[in-house]
């Protein structure tokens, strides 16, 4: 087994819903470069708050500050684009 396949059967295992943070931060840690490439594909509202959030440690609160947004919109944004990695992980398991 390839160790992408490895990947995504882990994944499919372990998330049948959206991740939680500390399931995200695992995987950043272990699949860095191919996660890096999906949350760079991300459209940027998306994008800003994951990586403000996962790579910078930044708390919701203060992602609404620098972003000058609600809490609550950080939240959904963040669940959003949790969902729309899920869903690329996805893709890619299908496509082998």
């Amino acid at each position: 087994m390839t160790i992408r396949g490895e990947v995504i059967g882990n994944m499919n295992r372990s998330w049948g819903t959206v991740p939680n943070e500390s399931e995200l931060k695992r995987m950043i840690e272990q699949y860095s470069d191919s996660l890096l490439v999906m949350i760079m594909s991300l459209p940027s509202k998306y994008r800003e708050v994951i990586l403000l959030y996962y790579y910078q440690e930044l708390k919701i609160r203060e992602i609404a500050v620098v972003l000058q947004l609600k809490e609550s919109t950080v939240s959904v944004r963040l669940k959003r684009a949790r969902e729309k990695l899920r869903i690329q992980w996805e893709g890619v398991d299908e496509d082998e």
